[in-house]
């Protein structure tokens, strides 16, 4: 069986390399210990490995699944809410959950199953999008929605061909309520900075005239529904209603959002968690090492190939003069022999021998 470090695993899992991280240690597959990663025993019985390379790190079987207990645990009973937004074209706004980011290391379950259906976990995704699938058909039972589209990641410039977690959630509401899935109408013009750690004010910089709306019919829409995960200003939202109205102004805009991030009248205090930051930061210093010993590496390659071509031509270069070769070179030097054909007797480099002469008090240069 292949074994996979956390970077190839990430990938095939469909998540970040911090993502994995966090939830090994969160699920006590791994921890920390001195600063460094230690496997549990948990971790040892999942198959996590010791390997070395520059170092000592974990690898992971290649079958790798995540012990997440029962779903329902997760799930509770709970309905659709709406928010008082403005934004231009917007009719409503609602959202399912509230989202509680991660502060000084403790996080409600409905917020870790929420990041988990970012990361594209099929367990989350699924009874999520039959949740909100079920909560939108009750909502838009009296309403006509032409078309379902979503907003965009910031690395995004138009849906791609992979199915996202919001792509599988648009087509489970799509099909619920009646309509289109349609996220080609929706692009942008440039790729973002992503906006998790951004003031409201930062975000709406980022955001301002990136997205356009360009139905996918020559019939212009009556009613959209636009999708996300989770909302927290409202940036992204207030910019493709922005995009939806130039385009299309008599379009009326409704938005849902899985879940709205608690705000700070509901008694909690927006915050970058400290710890995260800073496990963001060392990932940042270690690939920073990573990369200088790279370019160590390679300028240590590039002074090996001189040195060999060095020693071909000159095989005594850079080895230490014996006072038999010393006297050979005086001898030499008596003799009338030229800076040239010493070079090639002694094997030395020119520099080398005129050195040589200097410090002997042969020569004044």
């Amino acid at each position: 069986m292949s074994m996979l470090s956390n970077s190839p695993l990430s990938k095939k899992l469909g998540v970040t390399v911090y993502r994995l991280r966090k939830r090994l240690e969160n699920e006590n597959y791994m921890k920390k210990v001195d600063g460094k990663w230690v496997l549990t025993d948990k971790g040892t019985k999942a198959g996590g490995e010791y390997r070395s390379y520059w170092g000592r790190y974990i690898v992971w079987p290649d079958d790798f699944k995540f012990d997440s207990g029962t779903i329902a645990k997760k799930t509770k009973v709970v309905h659709i809410k709406t928010f008082n937004f403005e934004a231009p074209n917007l009719i409503a706004a609602y959202y399912i959950y509230d989202y509680l980011p991660k502060k000084r290391g403790k996080q409600d379950d409905i917020s870790k199953f929420l990041l988990r259906f970012k990361d594209n976990e099929e367990e989350a995704i699924d009874p999520l999008c039959n949740k909100a699938a079920k909560e939108c058909q009750g909502v838009f039972q009296k309403i006509k929605i032409d078309s379902v589209i979503r907003v965009l990641g910031h690395k995004e410039l138009k849906k791609g061909k992979t199915l996202t977690p919001l792509d599988k959630l648009g087509i489970s509401v799509s099909k619920e309520i009646g309509s289109k899935y349609e996220p080609l109408s929706l692009s942008k013009t440039a790729k973002n900075q992503s906006l998790k750690f951004l003031s409201k004010t930062s975000r709406e910089k980022q955001l301002e005239g990136l997205y356009v709306y360009k139905p996918l019919s020559n019939v212009l829409p009556s009613s959209i529904l636009l999708i996300d995960d989770i909302t927290t200003t409202g940036s992204t939202l207030t910019e493709v209603c922005r995009a939806v109205k130039e385009s299309s102004p008599h379009t009326d805009v409704y938005f849902l959002a899985l879940a709205r991030t608690k705000r700070k009248n509901d008694g909690f205090r927006t915050s970058v968690d400290l710890s995260e930051f800073m496990d963001k930061l060392n990932e940042a210093v270690e690939a920073s090492v990573l990369k200088l010993d790279k370019d160590k590496s390679k300028k240590s390659s590039k002074y090996h190939k001189k040195m060999e071509m060095i020693k071909s031509n000159h095989p005594n270069a850079y080895t230490r003069w014996t006072s038999t070769e010393e006297e050979k070179l005086k001898t030499l030097y008596r003799d009338g022999k030229n800076i040239i054909q010493i070079t090639k007797i002694l094997k030395r480099q020119p520099e080398g021998v005129r050195k040589r002469l200097k410090k002997l008090g042969l020569t004044q240069s």
